[in-house]
C-alpha cells in the first residue's frame, strides 16, 4: 500500500479466508494512517509497481532472526533499508508476512 506517494506497508496471506477476515481491519488501519495526507494528482503506477517488486525480491533473500512463539509456529523478523518485516511460519509455510 502507498499513501501520498510513500510506501506504507505490504501484507501477504497464504490463505484467502484469512485475508478476507483480516482485510477490514487492515483497511481501517491504513485509512486512519493516511487520513490527513494530501491526495496525489498524478500517480506513477508503473514506478510504484517496480518499487514493490524490488521490495519483494529483497524480502525473499533478507537475513533475519527466527523467534519462537507461545502459540503455533515461529516468527521470522528482518529489516529492509528503512522498513521492517516479519513472517509467521507454521507447518513449513508462511501464513502471513508483512513489511512496514
Amino acid at each position: 500500500m502507498f499513501a501520498g506517494g510513500s510506501f506504507a506497508g505490504l501484507d501477504l496471506f497464504q490463505d484467502p479466508g484469512l485475508f478476507a477476515r483480516e482485510w477490514p481491519k487492515l483497511l481501517r488501519a491504513h485509512a486512519l494512517e493516511t487520513y490527513e495526507r494530501p491526495a496525489l494528482k498524478d500517480v506513477d503506477e508503473p514506478g510504484l509497481r517496480m518499487l514493490v517488486e524490488a521490495l519483494l525480491r529483497r524480502a525473499g533473500t533478507a537475513q533475519g532472526a527466527l523467534r519462537r512463539r507461545v502459540g503455533i509456529g515461529e516468527l521470522f523478523v528482518f529489516r529492509l533499508d528503512r522498513a521492517s518485516g516479519s513472517a509467521l511460519v507454521a507447518e513449513g509455510q508462511v501464513v502471513h508476512a508483512a513489511v512496514l
